[in-house]
C-alpha cells in the first residue's frame, strides 16, 4: 500500500494485553496502515479522567478504522467498554480481532481487514479518463483502488493478476463497472471483467458488485443478455441526468452512500475540514457533509435513533443545510435519549441559544418569526438545571 494512502487505525485494547496488542499493531504497520494504540498510565488519575476520555474519543473520531482487540482482559475494562458504546454510538462499522487465538488466526483476521480496502475500478478505454477522476477521489477515503489500467506491472501475467484482484475485491471489497454500449460485444475485456466478477461474486453479487451507466437505455438492453443476467438484479448508479462534467462527482457520491455508514462519512468529513490528513480540503468535506446530511433525513424517516445526533450536528454547524440551532438543539435532544454523550451538546447549545433569544427579547431585536425556529416542537425550551 502506497505510504500517501495509508489507512489510520485505532486499536481498542486493554493496557494488560500491551504486548499481544504490539504484535497486532506491527502486523498492520508492515502492511502500510497507520495504527495506534494507547498506554495510558495516567488513567488511573481520577483527576484526568474527563481529560483522558476526551483524547480518546477525538482520537477515535479521526481514524476511519477501528478495532476492537477481544480478550478476556478486554471484555473486563470499562475503558475499552467505553470506546466500543462511543463507536457504536457514532454509526460506524469497526472489527473485532481475537488476540487470544494462533497468530496464524491473527494474521488470517487481520487480511481479511486488509482486503476490504479494497476496490477494483473495470472500464472500456474510452472511459479512463473518467476512472481516473474516480479513483483519485476515492483514494481520499483510504481505499486501495485498482484498475487494468495502471496497475499492472511489466513482466505481470495480466489475466492472472486481473482475476486475483477482482476476486480480492468481490469478496472482501467492491467492484465498480462503468459501463457502456460495448458491454454488449462478446470480446469487450469489460464484459470478460464482469462476467468473472459476477462468478466470483456468488452470493456476495449484490453488495460486492456496483454497475455504473451513463445512459438509461442501456440497462434495458441488458435485460435480455443471458451471462450479464445477474448484473441486471443489482441497482446501478445512473449518472444519465446529469452534464458530463458533474458525472464524475455524482458516481462517487453515490458510491460512498454505499459502502460507508453515515458515521463514517462524517468523520471523514470533519478530518478533511480539520486537515488531519496533512492538508485541508474544505471543498471534499462540504460534499461529505451534504452527503451524510441526505442519509441522516433518510434514516430519520425510517426511525433510525442514530440519525439523529448526525441531524444535531449538521444543523448546528450549516453542514449539508441551513444553520438551524433550533432544529439543532430538537435533534439533540432526541438523539440524548439513546446516546447520553448528546446530552452535553444539548446543554450547552440549549443554554446558548436560550441565553441570545432572552437578550434578544430584553432588547426588543425578537420577532415571533425568531421564535418559530424550533419546527418540531414550536417552543423555546430552557434548559433546567
Amino acid at each position: 500500500m502506497k505510504e500517501d494512502n495509508a489507512i489510520w487505525v485505532f486499536l481498542s485494547h486493554s493496557n494488560k494485553d500491551f504486548e499481544q496488542v504490539r504484535i497486532l499493531r506491527n502486523l498492520l504497520e508492515d502492511n502500510g496502515f497507520r495504527p495506534i494504540m494507547l498506554y495510558l498510565r495516567s488513567k488511573e488519575d481520577s483527576s484526568k479522567v474527563e481529560e483522558l476520555r476526551q483524547l480518546i474519543f477525538d482520537e477515535i473520531d479521526h481514524r476511519n478504522r477501528f478495532i476492537y482487540c477481544k480478550s478476556s482482559n478486554a471484555e473486563a475494562s470499562k475503558w475499552v467498554d467505553e470506546e466500543l458504546k462511543y463507536i457504536k454510538s457514532k454509526d460506524r462499522i469497526f472489527e473485532t480481532i481475537d488476540i487470544e487465538q494462533s497468530e496464524a488466526r491473527i494474521i488470517e483476521q487481520l487480511n481479511d481487514f486488509r482486503k476490504k480496502s479494497n476496490i477494483f475500478i473495470s472500464c472500456h478505454r474510452d472511459d479512463i479518463e473518467l476512472a481516473k477522476s474516480i479513483a483519485n477521489r476515492l483514494k481520499k477515503y483510504e481505499f486501495n483502488v485498482w484498475n487494468d489500467y495502471e496497475g499492472i506491472e511489466p513482466g505481470d501475467c495480466i489475466v492472472d493478476n486481473i482475476t486475483n484482484s477482482l476476486s480480492h475485491a468481490v469478496n472482501n471489497g467492491y467492484v465498480i463497472t462503468l459501463l457502456n454500449d460495448r458491454i454488449l460485444d462478446p470480446g469487450s475485456w469489460v464484459r470478460k471483467e464482469v462476467i468473472t466478477a459476477l462468478h466470483l461474486g456468488k452470493i456476495h453479487t449484490e453488495q460486492a458488485i456496483i454497475p455504473v451507466i451513463k445512459d438509461s437505455l442501456l440497462w434495458d438492453k441488458l435485460v435480455d443478455d443471458v451471462e450479464l443476467e445477474s448484473l441486471c438484479k443489482i441497482n446501478p448508479i445512473d449518472s444519465s441526468d446529469f452534464e458530463p462534467a458533474e458525472h464524475s462527482d455524482y458516481i462517487v457520491d453515490e458510491i460512498i452512500k454505499r459502502i460507508l455508514p453515515p458515521g463514517a462519512i462524517l468523520s471523514h468529513a470533519q478530518n478533511f475540514e480539520s486537515g488531519f490528513y496533512g492538508h485541508l480540503d474544505i471543498e471534499e468535506a462540504k460534499k461529505l457533509y451534504a452527503i451524510c446530511f441526505k442519509i441522516a433525513v433518510h434514516q430519520e424517516r425510517i426511525g433510525s435513533d442514530s440519525a439523529n445526533g448526525i441531524l444535531g450536528y449538521c444543523y448546528e454547524h450549516g453542514y449539508g443545510t441551513e444553520q438551524n440551532l433550533g432544529l439543532a438543539i430538537d435533534y439533540y435532544r432526541e438523539a440524548a435519549k439513546y446516546f447520553p454523550k448528546y446530552q452535553d451538546h444539548y446543554k450547552r447549545l440549549s443554554q446558548q441559544f436560550y441565553k441570545n433569544i432572552s437578550s434578544s427579547i430584553e432588547n426588543k431585536q425578537v420577532f415571533p418569526k425568531d421564535l418559530n425556529l424550533f419546527s418540531k416542537n414550536k417552543i423555546l425550551h430552557k434548559w433546567e438545571q
